[in-house]
């Protein structure tokens, strides 16, 4: 049996073992935007199709809504894919919006940011945000609160 295997179930069926899994989960969590690089099967959308991840299963498959509107995994083992929303990446985009930040409303949760009402600067990008995402995101540097994803920023999710 190939190494990080693990037989379950008899008849054939290998599984990846549980810590592949968790690691394809924290590589590929809900939410992420990723990008078809290899996929054997007839129905399969086109190499370099986007998609939104939705879960990954316990056998380590992506479940991914694909832009074309199709539902196929990305199955662990025989096809493949790549990230294309890393914090880098997000980061980039969020500096270079804010450049040219448009009033209405917060890059980071969508309300409305009326022109003279409080506001606060990003710790994650050079970005203006409202004054309750700055004061979540100085909750989460304390360590009160867990870290929301570049990658669920409004801004990120509607260009």
């Amino acid at each position: 049996m190939r190494e990080g295997w693990q037989n379950e179930g008899g008849a054939g069926m290998v599984f990846p073992e549980s810590k592949i899994v968790e690691k394809i989960r924290r590589e590929y969590p809900a939410g992420c935007e990723m990008v078809l690089d290899r996929m054997d099967d007839c129905q399969a959308p086109p190499v370099g199709t986007h998609g939104i991840v939705k879960a990954v299963d316990d056998t380590g498959s992506i479940e991914v809504a694909w832009r074309t509107g199709g539902g196929l995994r990305v199955v662990y083992g025989e096809d493949a894919c790549h990230r294309i929303d890393t914090d880098e990446i997000v980061k980039e985009f969020l500096t270079q919006y804010g450049k040219e930040q448009p009033e209405g409303s917060c890059p980071r949760c969508g309300r409305p940011m009326p022109h003279l009402s409080r506001h606060a600067v990003s710790r994650r990008a050079a970005i203006i945000v409202c004054d309750p995402c700055g004061t979540e995101e100085a909750l989460e540097d304390a360590g009160m609160t867990g870290k929301k994803p570049l990658f669920t920023w409004t801004a990120w999710k509607g260009r």
